[in-house]
């Protein structure tokens, strides 16, 4: 595998970090029941407005490109310190 496979692995192996990290938060289940609970706290039978109102406060800010390269410069010395050592 020569330098420019590595890195564009190491990119994907980033992005795979990134959008994993992003997507851990709760189930549309979970959700559910919290946008019913706080509609019914709130006096309102809108639960549709209460689930968009819990999923836009979920809602990670986004990621871009240097994001990304910053996890995989992170990755690419580790990988160098593990060759060097």
């Amino acid at each position: 595998m020569d330098t420019i496979e590595v890195k564009f692995k190491l990119l994907e192996m980033a992005q795979k970090y990134i959008v994993d990290k992003t997507m851990s938060g709760l189930s549309p289940e979970v959700m559910m029941n919290q946008a019913v609970t706080l509609a019914k706290e709130s006096g309102d039978d809108n639960v549709q407005g209460a689930f968009l109102k819990i999923w836009k406060d979920m809602q990670p800010d986004p990621y871009d490109v240097d994001d990304i390269i910053d996890v995989a410069e992170t990755l690419l010395e580790f990988v160098n310190d593990k060759e060097e050592g």
